[in-house]
């Protein structure tokens, strides 16, 4: 495995493009006194030499770290055109070179150089742990058996099938796109990371067999930054396949205060995330923040992390069963509320933690089996919104605190607009900021705004630090609400209700 991998080391490194390079397959750049800077080995690219005597030249590459020379065009018919004069590499393969990077002795010994598609370098055949095949699993690659990834990346780029270490943290152009091949592997220094903004984009598409592979050079959570997008404009930003591990380090030079993360999006205009492993993060497995608009997330593993993550009301309705967020140190995933009309809260197979919610749109959904726990604050809803939260026998809904305590939190407050509760939970709430605001689990008020309706059946209001139900003069309720639903262990009483006609 180590010679096959020392075989296949490219040393990358990217020029900016000549106002007359036609882009085939990947970058060839004419800048520079040696001609073309780099390319991909095996990728060819249409360039002209600073000699001005060559003309149009293949880019290619010659010996085993990947120096490009201008060599002969071939003309339509075949031929050779004009030989290149004071190219580059002219180190064919099988010369030692003087490229001084501490490549193998057999490198370009006169074996074939390895096609950039199938280097070998992933470790391709065996299974890692995250349920993805294919891959080295992980953290398995040291930076000894990678190529070196370059530093500066002055426009678009595909990396081919390999392991590649990565030395600091890439710089892209503004509108550059980075993708990864099936089977690249990524081994991050301490402290690096990668990093979009602006209009640049990821495309990391792997299959199930030849997953892409985001790892520490150290099996250790927060070894490295994870995967950033801080402010991108760009669309299709894709990750599918792909297992991200031994991130969350602390993420500096950013405009916000950031939660590490293996995979962190804020104020990003488009991605997916489908079928994807994040594990051992220092910090949240994801954290999907304000402003992005997150289109996908179907089929992923969030495992092992400190927390599986954070989202808001704005993509939490992209969130399904399908993926799996338990295993974690603390299995809670963190939900902060938004400026949206509509929003569909589904359940998973761990509980919602909140500081509070707020909702002032037009409808607030929560699915059957949803566990929403709250850190001191409330869950409210403001004049005109409506709460439809019908859990079944089978798949209650929990609304609760983040300490099993009477008074964890303020409960549920609802406003002028008609709300359903149908096999509802509701228990610790009744905390109160003042000693005049009357609380309960469930605390109804009434504005000159309308009428506040209410539809309670088989609900369980208990353990309030007040009351289980308080309702303000005018509101209406079902005429069976105290038959209908269990109150028990209030400590103010079970109701404070004066109920209005229908």
């Amino acid at each position: 495995m180590g010679k096959q991998r020392a075989r296949s080391r490219v040393w990358l490194t990217l020029a900016a493009v000549g106002a007359s390079l036609l882009l085939l397959s990947s970058a060839c750049s004419a800048e520079g006194d040696d001609g073309p800077a780099a390319c991909i080995p095996g990728a060819t690219a249409s360039c002209t030499c600073r000699d001005g005597r060559s003309g149009a030249q293949t880019c290619t590459s010659e010996g085993t770290f990947g120096r490009c020379s201008c060599s002969a065009a071939t003309s339509e018919e075949g031929a050779p055109e004009e030989a290149a004069s004071g190219s580059a590499g002219s180190g064919s393969t099988g010369e030692t070179g003087d490229a001084g990077d501490g490549r193998d002795a057999d490198a370009g010994a006169g074996g074939p150089e390895e096609s950039p598609t199938s280097p070998g370098g992933a470790g391709t055949g065996e299974t890692n742990d995250g349920g993805m095949k294919g891959s080295s699993g992980g953290g398995n690659a040291s930076e000894k058996d990678c190529s070196v990834l370059p530093v500066n990346f002055t426009q678009s780029m595909t990396i081919p099938k390999g392991c590649y270490f990565v030395e600091a943290t890439p710089s892209l152009a503004d509108t550059a796109t980075l993708t990864l091949s099936p089977g690249v592997t990524l081994v991050f220094a301490k402290g690096t990371g990668l990093v979009f903004r602006k209009e640049q984009r990821l495309i990391a598409v792997g299959r199930e067999d030849e997953p892409i592979v985001l790892t520490g050079a150290e099996k250790t959570r927060g070894f490295w930054q994870g995967v950033v997008f801080e402010g991108v404009r760009s669309l299709g930003n894709r990750l599918k396949f792909v297992k991200i591990e031994y991130a969350g380090a602390p993420i500096v030079g950013t405009s916000v205060e950031l939660t590490p993360a293996g995979l962190w999006a804020w104020d990003t205009a488009e991605i997916r995330v489908d079928d994807t492993v994040i594990t051992e993060s220092a910090g949240d497995g994801f954290a999907v923040e304000y402003g992005t608009k997150l289109v996908s997330f179907e089929n992923n593993t969030i495992t092992r992390n400190a927390y599986p993550g954070l989202i808001t009301f704005e993509n939490v309705g992209a969130l399904s069963a399908s993926s799996t967020f338990s295993g974690n140190d603390d299995d809670a995933l963190v939900l902060f509320d938004g400026d949206v009309e509509r929003v569909v809260v589904p359940a998973l197979d761990v509980p919602y933690l909140a500081p509070k919610l707020f909702f002032a749109g037009e409808r607030l959904v929560l699915e059957p089996g949803v566990q929403l726990r709250f850190d001191l604050g409330s869950l409210t809803l403001y004049q005109g919104s409506s709460l439809q939260a019908e859990g079944t026998a089978e798949k209650p809904i929990v609304l609760t605190g983040s300490y099993a305590t009477p008074g964890a939190w303020g409960g549920v407050e609802l406003s002028t607009g008609s709300h359903v509760l149908r096999h509802v939970t509701v228990e610790y709430g009744g905390r109160s900021s003042t000693q005049e605001a009357p609380r309960g689990n469930l605390r109804l008020v009434q504005s000159t705004l309308g009428t506040t309706r209410v539809s309670l059946t088989d609900c369980t209001l208990q353990k309030s630090a007040s009351y289980g139900l308080w309702a303000a003069d005018g509101v209406v309720l079902n005429d069976d609400f105290l038959t209908a639903n269990h109150f028990s262990e209030n400590a103010s009483g079970d109701t404070n209700v004066t109920v209005a006609d229908p």
